[in-house]
């Protein structure tokens, strides 16, 4: 199976282990990568697949020189300068490993968030008040897909299915 040029297709739906990659498929991968939904996640799953398992496909065509996409002139750059790429992006680590350029990944800093309101839960009887005085100043204020306001019961079954928490703030 590995003389077998392989499509985008087959590799995002994870119908093959082995075969021939093109510089136009990892483009199209590359280019779908940030898609919503189930493309974009076949779309990355497809280009760890081939990096974690690079040894197993052939990759065909693909050449960074002169090119006018800014993670292949890094990548140039860096294989000519004997440097490493610092990346967190998969597919400059695959293209990386096609090309023979050292790229490794950075660790991104967590942020620290402190609290400066706590929390309050409130019962039933009290987000009925809220709401109420809420559709009195802001009628539109539930209107959502639909042009009904919401009577009282919906928000508190709302309420019930979603475990409201209201911030401090907008309790009276």
């Amino acid at each position: 199976m590995r003389d077998n040029l392989l499509d985008t297709n087959s590799l995002m739906d994870a119908a093959v282990s082995t075969g021939v990659v093109s510089e136009l498929v990892l483009k199209e991968l590359d280019n779908l990568k940030n898609s919503h939904g189930a493309k974009g996640y076949k779309a990355r799953r497809a280009i760890n697949h081939l990096l974690e398992n690079f040894e197993d496909y052939d990759f065909k065509g693909i050449g960074i020189e002169n090119s006018p996409e800014v993670d292949n002139r890094l990548l140039e750059i860096a294989k000519s300068s004997n440097q490493t790429l610092i990346s967190n992006d998969k597919m400059v680590h695959l293209l990386g490993k096609i090309y023979g350029v050292n790229v490794e990944s950075y660790e991104v800093p967590k942020l620290e968030v402190e609290a400066s309101e706590g929390i309050r839960y409130i019962d039933e009887e009290e987000l009925a008040e809220i709401v109420e005085n809420i559709q009195i100043k802001h009628p539109h204020f539930f209107e959502l897909e639909h042009d009904k306001i919401p009577t009282m019961e919906d928000v508190i079954a709302f309420q019930r299915q979603y475990q409201i928490i209201l911030p401090e703030k907008y309790i009276q």
